[in-house]
């Protein structure tokens, strides 16, 4: 049975997560005045700059669905937009405990 790297680089993005993850709450230093609050910053930035790039994807794929007519475009727009409605959505939560 032939393997798809995709799957590989699935997992192998998940295990790159997972360490990252450790690395933020258990090797990296608390900032002096903010304390622990300040980790959400690892969490929260990087939500909002995938929320951007997933809108510029949809635009991007919206031009080439409108010049072209082909529904792959229309689809990627469709499901970018999906997943930037997520993490936006992500993004104001993570900025409300923040603000708290």
């Amino acid at each position: 049975m032939k393997r798809s790297p995709v799957a590989l680089f699935a997992v192998l993005g998940g295990l790159a997560l997972a360490c990252c993850q450790w690395l933020v709450f258990v090797y990296a230093p608390e900032e002096q005045v903010m304390g622990l609050a300040q980790k959400i910053f690892y969490i929260h930035l990087p939500l909002a700059w995938w929320g951007l790039i997933s809108f510029g994807v949809s635009c991007a794929a919206s031009i080439a669905y409108l010049k072209s007519g082909k529904a792959k475009y229309d689809l990627l727009s469709a499901s970018s937009v999906e997943i930037g409605m997520l993490f936006c959505t992500l993004t104001l939560v993570t900025d409300s405990i923040l603000g708290r």
